[in-house]
Order: structure tokens, then sequence, then C-alpha cells
């Protein structure tokens, strides 16, 4: 029958950081909190999926690397109040740059 013990799967985060990131019965993974691209530019994690079986449960494991991109969180800020610019104009700034 399909919906016997063996149809019915358990997915475990077995090794990992597992405060960033979880895994549904469905097997959908998520990322539960924020990625710091200065902290880590990888992270890996093993899942284990296990079924419910009477007869011993079967299990494989499924190796996950995710790869964190830098994103732009240090947004310009402006101290000072600037005039609108006409929209026909387009002006390009570079981060990091003083003014």
């Amino acid at each position: 029958s399909p919906f016997n013990g063996n149809s019915i799967l358990n997915y475990t985060i077995i090794q990992g950081n597992n405060s960033l990131f979880g895994v549904s019965n469905s097997g959908a993974f998520s990322v539960l909190s924020p990625l710091d691209y200065e902290k880590t530019k990888l992270e890996v994690v093993v899942v284990r999926v296990e079924d419910s079986g009477s007869t011993g449960h079967l299990q494989t494991t499924a190796t996950v690397s995710v790869v964190v991109k830098p994103a732009n969180d240090l947004s310009p800020k402006w101290d000072t109040w600037i005039p609108p610019v006409p929209s026909d104009l387009t002006y390009f700034i570079n981060e990091n740059v003083a003014f």
C-alpha cells in the first residue's frame, strides 16, 4: 500500500548549522535565519531521510552546499539634502567613495 510505514519519510539535519536551516516533513529545505557573507561563504548541511517501515528503517543522506553571495547590505546614506534631479539625467556613484 502506498500509505504504509514505508511511504512515511522523516527528514533530519544531522550535520551542519541547524539553527540557520530547516527541512520540512515534505523534504523542503529552507533558510531560517539571514546568512552573512562576511561570516561564511559556504554552508554545508547533511540531511538524512528515513522511512518508517516496520521491517527495518531504510535511510540515506544528502549533502546540501549553500553558497552565500555578497549582498549590498550597506546601502548609501545621504547626510545632506539633495535637490531633486530631472528624470532625464542619470548619475552613477561607485560604492565606498568619499564625497
